[in-house]
């Protein structure tokens, strides 16, 4: 029995250390709405690494101090708010497999992926002119656009990604945007 006693112990440890490991992960640097960095709350959700400013989820500044569990809204769908599979790697939304189908995100690897206004502001950002590839002015002067551009530098090296993903993405959702407009009906009137 004392073997047995001695092995469970150890085997509770292990767990105790493994968890331990995981809260000590470093969470993110900057919000993951803004891109700004500044007094932060991060989510709750297990292995969640994402924070964000209080204002910029809805909440005060002195929720952070509540000691409530709080988890963010990549953990439901933005759609049905059922359990998300899918996740935005630039936006704080994700997506449940029964409505991936019906969305503005291009997968590029795994469950992550870009919607269509991020993958026009990476390819604007990209451009780095006055005006870029559709005729859209940007200003990475503004810091709201340069915010981004420093964001999405981080997530594209942490996820392996390169210009080649992105003008994928960008050429799947112009697909399926085509391909959606073919099945509206026409008024003839």
């Amino acid at each position: 029995m004392k073997g047995l006693d001695k092995r469970r112990e150890g085997i509770m440890k292990n767990k105790k250390k493994k968890r331990v490991e995981e809260e000590d992960k470093d969470s993110e640097d900057w919000c993951f709405c803004c891109y700004d960095g500044g007094d932060l709350m991060i989510c709750d959700h297990k292995s969640c690494l994402k924070v964000y400013h209080p204002g910029c989820v809805g909440k005060k500044k002195n929720s952070m101090y509540s000691g409530k569990r709080w988890t963010c809204s990549r953990h439901s769908c933005v759609v049905c708010s059922g359990t998300s599979r899918f996740y935005w790697l630039c936006c704080p939304h994700a997506l449940c497999r029964d409505c991936i189908g019906a969305s503005e995100l291009a997968l590029l690897r795994g469950k992550n992926g870009l919607c269509k206004s991020c993958v026009k502001r990476i390819l604007l950002a990209k451009e780095n002119s006055e005006y870029g590839l559709e005729g859209d002015k940007i200003d990475l002067e503004d810091q709201d656009e340069w915010l981004f551009k420093e964001y999405w530098e981080i997530v594209k090296e942490k996820e392996g990604l390169t210009s080649g993903d992105v003008y994928s993405a960008n050429s799947d959702l112009k697909k399926r945007e085509n391909q959606s407009c073919r099945f509206l009906p026409v008024n003839i009137y």
